[in-house]
C-alpha cells in the first residue's frame, strides 16, 4: 500500500479535520524517525498515516484498531505495518517488537500533546514550542487532559531515548510539516487578510501560503488559476518565469517579443516576487507555473519557500494538441520530465508526497478533486472555486489574447471531452513513450475524489 492509497483510505473513513491532522502529524513524526534510523520512510509514513483511520467509525476498544487491521489486511497492507498499528493500542494484543511499532507508540500521544502546546502559543507556531516548556505542561493534569501521559512516558522508555531529545525530535518533524498541519502560525497574525478569510475555526491554514502549481502546456492550468483567483483569500500570478524563459532559450513562441518586453527577464527578481510579500496581503498566493520554464541554470535555493503541487494531463492528449501549435515538439517542451524532477526532489526534501491532480479527474468531479487538493494544501475548500465570471483578468499574462480565447468564455470547469482516437503521427511515438514514463509515475500518486 503506497502513500496515495493510504490517504485515500483516510479520507474515505475520516471526515474530521482534527483527526486527519493528527494522523498527518504522526505520519510526519514517523517519517522523521525513519530517516534518522535509516528505515523505509514510505512504509513508516504509511503506518503513521493509517494508525487511527478507523477511529471515527470504531472509537471504542477493542474495535479500534482491530476493525481497521481487518480492512488493511484485506487490502494487502504489509503485515509489519498492520502489526505496528495493532501495537499502538494496549488492547491490540500485539507486542511492540519492531522499531516501527515502538516508534509509532512513542510518537502517537506526544503528537497530540504537541498540537495542544502549539495552540496555546501566542504565535500558534509549533516551531516556537520548546521541550522544556512541554515537560512543564506534562505536570499540569488539566492541560490536554485527554492525552495519556503514561503512554508518552512508556513510549519514550521503550524507544530508549532521552525524553527531552524525543520531544525535540517530534517538534522538528511537525515543524517540517507545519503548513499542512495548521501549525505554522495564526492566519490573523501572519496575514492581514487572515481574520476575514471566511475559514472555519480549526481549518488547517498557514498564511501566507505560496502555492506553486506546476503544469505543462495544453492543460487546464488557466482554468485552475481562475478557480483559485475566485477564492476570497487568494492572489494569483500567471507564468512569472515565461519572459525569462523566452529570452534565455530563444524559443519562437507566438508573441515572444511582446512577452519579453512586458515581462520580467531577470530570474532573481521573479524569485523575489514569488517568495516575497503576497499581492493584496492575501493569505494565499497561487502561482501558475509551466514546468518547462524551470531551466537547469535557474538554481533551486528558493524552492523550499513555496508549497508545490502538480497538474498533469494524459500525454497523448497533450502531444496531439501541442503538435498542432508547434512543429516537432521536443521532450523539454512538454514539461513532463521537469514536473517529475521537481516532484521527486520535493519528496526527498520533505519526506512527503506533494499533491498531484489530473485534469480529467478535475473536469469529471471538480468539487471532489479540488476539495482533496485544498485539504492536501491545508486550505479550506470554497464553493466559489467552482465558477467564475467570464472574460479576461488583469492578472492574465499579456499572451492571453493569443492563448486564452476559449477559457475567457468559460464560467466554470466544463465536462471533459471524449479522449481523442486519432492516431499519433509517427514523429510523436518515441516522444510519447518518454512522456508516458514520467506521467505514469505522477498519475499513480494523484489525488482522487
Amino acid at each position: 500500500m503506497n502513500r496515495a492509497e493510504a490517504w485515500d483510505l483516510v479520507c474515505e473513513w475520516t471526515s474530521s479535520d482534527a483527526l486527519r491532522r493528527h494522523m498527518l502529524g504522526v505520519e510526519a513524526a514517523m517519517r522523521w524517525y525513519a530517516r534518522k534510523f535509516g528505515e523505509d520512510v514510505e512504509a513508516w509514513g504509511v503506518a503513521g498515516l493509517l494508525h487511527d483511520f478507523d477511529y471515527e467509525r470504531y472509537p471504542h476498544a477493542p474495535d479500534h484498531p482491530l476493525k481497521g487491521a481487518e480492512v488493511l489486511r484485506a487490502k494487502g497492507c504489509p503485515e509489519p505495518i498492520v502489526r505496528a498499528i495493532l501495537g499502538h493500542a494496549a488492547w491490540g494484543g500485539v507486542p511492540r517488537d519492531t522499531p516501527m511499532a515502538r516508534t509509532l507508540f512513542a510518537v502517537d500521544e506526544l503528537v497530540g500533546f504537541l498540537f495542544a502546546c502549539s495552540y496555546v502559543q501566542p504565535s500558534k507556531r509549533i516551531a516556537d514550542v520548546k521541550p522544556a516548556s512541554v515537560k512543564k505542561k506534562f505536570k499540569d493534569k488539566g492541560f490536554a487532559r485527554a492525552v495519556s501521559r503514561e503512554d508518552i512516558q512508556n513510549g519514550i522508555a521503550e524507544l530508549g531515548i532521552n525524553a527531552e531529545e524525543h520531544i525535540a525530535n517530534v517538534i522538528a518533524a511537525l515543524t517540517d510539516a507545519a503548513p499542512a498541519l495548521g501549525l505554522a502560525g495564526s492566519p490573523a497574525e501572519t496575514s492581514p487578510a487572515g481574520a476575514a478569510s471566511g475559514k472555519a475555526a480549526g481549518t488547517p491554514s498557514a498564511g501566507p501560503q505560496r502555492i506553486a502549481m506546476w503544469s505543462g502546456p495544453r492543460n487546464i492550468s488557466t482554468a485552475l488559476m481562475r478557480s483559485f483567483e475566485n477564492r476570497t483569500d487568494c492572489a494569483v500570478c500567471d507564468e512569472p518565469f515565461y519572459a525569462w524563459y523566452l529570452k534565455r532559450t530563444g524559443v519562437p513562441h507566438p508573441m515572444a517579443g511582446e512577452v519579453i518586453a512586458a515581462g520580467e527577464t531577470d530570474p532573481r527578481k521573479v524569485i523575489e516576487f514569488i517568495t516575497g510579500p503576497v499581492p493584496g496581503d492575501k493569505a494565499v498566493f497561487f502561482q501558475k507555473h509551466m514546468a518547462h520554464h524551470l531551466l537547469p541554470d535557474l538554481g533551486d535555493g528558493w524552492i523550499p519557500d513555496l508549497t508545490h503541487a502538480f497538474l498533469i494531463r494524459d500525454p497523448r492528449e497533450v502531444l496531439l494538441s501541442l503538435d498542432e501549435k508547434f512543429s516537432r515538439p521536443r521532450i523539454e517542451d512538454t514539461g513532463y520530465p521537469q514536473q517529475l524532477a521537481i516532484f521527486e526532489a520535493e519528496q526527498r526534501r520533505t519526506g512527503r508526497t506533494p499533491p498531484v491532480i489530473d485534469s480529467r479527474d478535475v473536469l469529471e468531479n471538480p468539487q471532489g478533486v479540488l476539495g482533496r487538493l485544498c485539504d492536501a494544501l491545508g486550505l479550506a475548500f470554497e464553493e466559489q472555486m467552482l465558477s467564475w465570471p467570464p472574460g479576461r483578468r488583469p492578472t492574465d499574462g499579456i499572451w492571453a489574447r493569443h492563448w486564452y480565447n476559449r477559457v475567457e468564455e468559460t464560467t466554470g470547469f466544463e465536462p471533459p471531452r471524449p479522449p481523442r482516437t486519432d492516431p499519433l503521427p509517427p514523429h510523436l511515438e518515441a516522444l510519447h513513450a518518454r512522456c508516458r514514463e514520467c506521467y505514469d509515475v505522477l498519475h499513480a500518486q494523484r489525488l482522487r475524489a
